[in-house]
């Protein structure tokens, strides 16, 4: 009876473990989605100074036609 219980208990420790293992991948899938965020924040800066190039461009022209 007592091995049934060292058993029980052996499956308890393993399912938290598996249960930390969830919640390492689940930090883990958080942090590439800061990262998707951080890249996604450094397109939009990129966006941003590609619209100021063209901005500088457009300025550019108008002083052409002065």
């Amino acid at each position: 009876m007592l091995d049934y219980y060292a058993i029980a208990s052996s499956a308890r420790q393993d399912n938290a473990i598996a249960s930390s293992a969830r919640q390492d991948n689940a930090i883990a899938s958080s942090a590439r989605q800061d990262n998707a965020i951080a890249s996604s924040a450094r397109q939009d800066d990129a966006i941003a100074s590609s619209a100021r190039k063209y901005y500088a461009i457009a300025s550019s022209a108008v002083q052409d036609d002065v």
